[in-house]
C-alpha cells in the first residue's frame, strides 16, 4: 500500500501481525511474527501501512495529527461464525435460574411463545449486532429457531437488519431446527426460505435411528440448492 498524499490522522507504534499485512516489509518481526507500524487513516479507512522508524514515529510531511498507541495491538476485524442473535437479552423476563442446558432449552422455548414478535426480535438483535461491532467485529453468522410459527418472523427480521447493517457488518443466517423436520415437504420450503437468504442450512443431529436418512436428506436439500452446512452435533 503506497502512501497517499492527504490523510486525517496516523497510528503510530501500532504492533501488527505481519501475517495481516499484504505486502512484505524489509524488517524482522519479533519471535511471535510481530512488528511495528504506522497506520494512515483517510475517510475512515486505512490509507497505507509503513513500518515505524526508531523512535516509533514515521516522518510524514504537514501537520499530520499522529495517535500513538504505544505498541497496543491492531488486528483485522473479528468473524464470529457461531451466535444465536435470536435468543440474546432475555433474562431478565425469563431467567434460567439453575443454569441446566435442559432448563435454557425450555425457557427459550417459553420466551419464543410469549415473546417473540417482529418488535421484539428487531430491538435484542440489533443490541447484539451493536455490541459485536462496538467490539471489532465484521461478520456474524446467527443462527436462527425456526419453529413452524416462528420462521418467517425471524428471517423477515434478519433480513431487514441485514439491510440495515449492510454498510457496517456481513451478515449470515443459518436455520436452526430438528433434523426430522427436513423429511418432507416442510423441509423443501425451509431449505428455500434459506436459500433465498443466501444463508446456510443448518439443524441439530441427535442419536436417531433414522439419522443417517436423515442426514442424506439435508446433504441433498443442500446440494440442490448450492447452500452450505451447519450442524449442531455436541448436544447429545
Amino acid at each position: 500500500m503506497e502512501r497517499s498524499d492527504i490523510c486525517s490522522y496516523v497510528l503510530v507504534n501500532c504492533r501488527i501481525p505481519i501475517c495481516s499485512i499484504d505486502r512484505e516489509f524489509d524488517l524482522v518481526p519479533d519471535r511471535e511474527g510481530i512488528a511495528t507500524f504506522d497506520l494512515e487513516i483517510q475517510d475512515g479507512a486505512i490509507a497505507s501501512v509503513i513500518p515505524s522508524t526508531i523512535d516509533g514515529f514515521t516522518d510524514l510531511d504537514g501537520d499530520i495529527e499522529k495517535i500513538d498507541l504505544q505498541h497496543g495491538m491492531v488486528l483485522p476485524c473479528f468473524v464470529d461464525m457461531h451466535t444465536h442473535l435470536d435468543k440474546g437479552h432475555i433474562w431478565n423476563r425469563t431467567p434460567n435460574p439453575n443454569g441446566t442446558f435442559a432448563n435454557a432449552l425450555q425457557v427459550v422455548v417459553e420466551d419464543c411463545d410469549r415473546y417473540w414478535n417482529a418488535d421484539d426480535l428487531y430491538r435484542r438483535m440489533e443490541f447484539g449486532l451493536k455490541c459485536s461491532y462496538a467490539h471489532g467485529t465484521k461478520a456474524i453468522r446467527t443462527h436462527l429457531d425456526c419453529p413452524i410459527n416462528q420462521i418467517e418472523i425471524s428471517l423477515g427480521v434478519f433480513k431487514e437488519l441485514r439491510g440495515a447493517w449492510a454498510d457496517r457488518l456481513t451478515l449470515q443466517a443459518a436455520s436452526l431446527v430438528t433434523l426430522d423436520r427436513f423429511m418432507g415437504k416442510e423441509g423443501e420450503a425451509i431449505a428455500d426460505r434459506i436459500a433465498e437468504l443466501g444463508g446456510v442450512l443448518g439443524g441439530v443431529t441427535f442419536l436417531h435411528p433414522d439419522l443417517d436418512s436423515q442426514l442424506d436428506r439435508v446433504f441433498i436439500l443442500a446440494k440442490e440448492r448450492h447452500l452450505d452446512l451447519d450442524f449442531h452435533t455436541d448436544e447429545n
